[in-house]
């Protein structure tokens, strides 16, 4: 600002940008799908979308189910990726595909047509191609088939008419060289391939190379991720590493289908899965079956979808510091419970950290376990190791203004001022234990920390502390006399 002449002015000052929540509850599902790009991540916000992106119901797969329940428990949002058997870093699904080919002496192919996405979902689309006028004119009309499916589309010439298709068609794509071609010509896709023969345990955590599996979640936010229905050793402890690795998502297990108590803690101990970042639910729930046979055909169905949302709604009702679990965490759209654990057999099942799903009278259907996989006592509980995750976040995402300025007392301040309000706000909502702020939290950021020698390595540190809130998980009445 210029002050040329005598007088008063105003200026706007820049202040800290005041630090923001991070997202919580954003779920991420890998598994087998009808259709879609394999390998690819894809946001979907309820369930019809996933059906229009990924197709329906599969009696292999558990993709779809635990998609639904999720929307049903209370998710808003998630990544999905469908999966296959990969060899050599290349999907074996193979896309549906047909040529029409040029009325020349000489066979040529004038239009490549390809199904959208990879799988034998796209075998027995019809692709009709019509030239309306003469050839000077170049005016074309498609019809393209799938079932009850009909797609219609025109083109003033034949650049226009490949542009809409690509653009508008949910069936298929096209490379179209050459308008010599019949005028009327169709052509019936073949050929498409799911690629799931050899599907196994690493093609649903895939890797890091390719890009597939769990590692196709990379570039996105996601906080509770899961692989519905695989317990795999590998596949687990996959899960698990991709959590670790990444330090700002949780992961969701499942113990095998048809378990006792003492298999799923035999199973957690056999599989030798240590983390603060997953837990493992134990047992498998009964839901409906809208592809089932008979009257009223139900599924039996890993937990970990409506986990899930259980996670996504409590976050939303309650807050990250809320342990998921409780009379308030009815699972919706679950009938029953593969195994009814009684009180003795949850006594193996919670000190071996696998959390029961359970049925009771007065609650319905209910997560009655909220510990990690973790051996330290430190973060023993789910709500613990996810509001670290939603601090650690919430920070990373907020602080980037700090990178680059000078590295002294008020950079400091402002830091500590930043970090201080977000952790006040935290505790007022309950999120962190004390009867003040001193009790709840700390943020240490001064000449102590950074010294000279720190400042000249273009370091800085900030220490936070926190006091979290850890579920009553015994409640324990002592009645006397008096």
């Amino acid at each position: 600002m210029e002050t040329l002449h005598p007088g008063l002015y105003f200026q706007k000052k820049r202040g800290v940008p005041p630090m923001e929540g991070a997202s919580t509850s954003t779920g991420a599902f890998v598994g087998v799908a009808e259709k879609g790009i394999v390998g690819k991540a894809y946001l979907i916000t309820s369930f019809n979308q996933f059906v229009n992106t990924f197709g329906s119901y599969m009696n292999d797969s558990y993709l779809a189910y635990a998609v639904r329940h999720f929307f049903q428990n209370g998710g808003s949002r998630c990544y999905v990726t469908r999966t296959c058997h990969y060899t050599d870093g290349r999907p074996d699904a193979v896309k549906a595909t047909g040529e029409i080919m040029e009325g020349a002496t000489e066979p040529a192919t004038a239009i490549t047509v390809n199904a959208t996405s990879e799988g034998t979902w796209g075998n027995g689309i019809e692709f009709n191609v019509t030239q309306v006028n003469d050839v000077d004119n170049d005016e074309f009309e498609v019809e393209i088939t799938l079932d009850d499916e009909i797609e219609r589309i025109t083109g003033e010439d034949i650049e226009e008419l490949e542009a809409e298709i690509n653009s508008r068609s949910n069936l298929v794509n096209v490379i179209i060289v050459s308008s010599d071609f019949d005028a009327t010509a169709t052509v019936t896709l073949a050929d498409g391939e799911d690629g799931l023969d050899q599907i196994g345990a690493t093609d649903y955590v895939g890797d890091s190379a390719t890009g597939n599996g769990l590692y196709s979640f990379d570039e996105f936010n996601v906080n509770i991720v899961a692989v519905p229905g695989i317990t795999a050793e590998q596949t687990q402890v996959g899960l698990k590493d991709y959590c670790m690795q990444r330090e700002d998502c949780f992961g969701i297990l499942a113990t095998p289908k048809s378990t006792t108590p003492q298999e799923a803690v035999t199973y957690k101990q056999e599989n030798n899965i240590e983390s603060d970042l997953t837990a493992l639910y134990y047992p498998w729930v009964e839901v409906s079956d809208p592809i089932g046979r008979g009257k009223n055909p139900t599924k039996w169905l890993p937990p970990t979808g409506a986990i899930a949302g259980i996670y996504a709604r409590t976050d939303a009702t309650r807050g990250v510091f809320k342990a998921p679990a409780g009379y308030g965490t009815n699972l919706v759209g679950v009938l029953d419970v593969e195994y009814d654990v009684s009180d003795g057999e949850q006594d193996i099942l919670n000190p071996a950290r696998v959390n029961a799903i359970r049925s009771f009278d007065n609650a319905g259907i209910v997560v009655w376990g909220a510990r990690t996989l973790s051996s330290n006592p430190e973060y023993k509980y789910v709500n613990t190791s996810r509001t670290v995750l939603y601090i650690r976040n919430s920070l990373l995402n907020s602080m980037g203004w700090a990178v680059f300025e000078n590295n002294d007392e008020g950079l400091w301040g402002k830091i500590r001022a930043s970090a201080s309000d977000f952790l006040r706000n935290l505790w007022r909502e309950g999120g962190l234990k004390g009867t003040n702020e001193d009790e709840a939290f700390f943020v240490k950021c001064d000449g102590e920390l950074n010294t000279d020698e720190v400042i000249d390595a273009g370091k800085l540190y900030c220490d936070i502390g926190i006091s979290d809130q850890k579920p009553a998980e015994f409640i324990v009445f002592r009645l006397s006399l008096i």
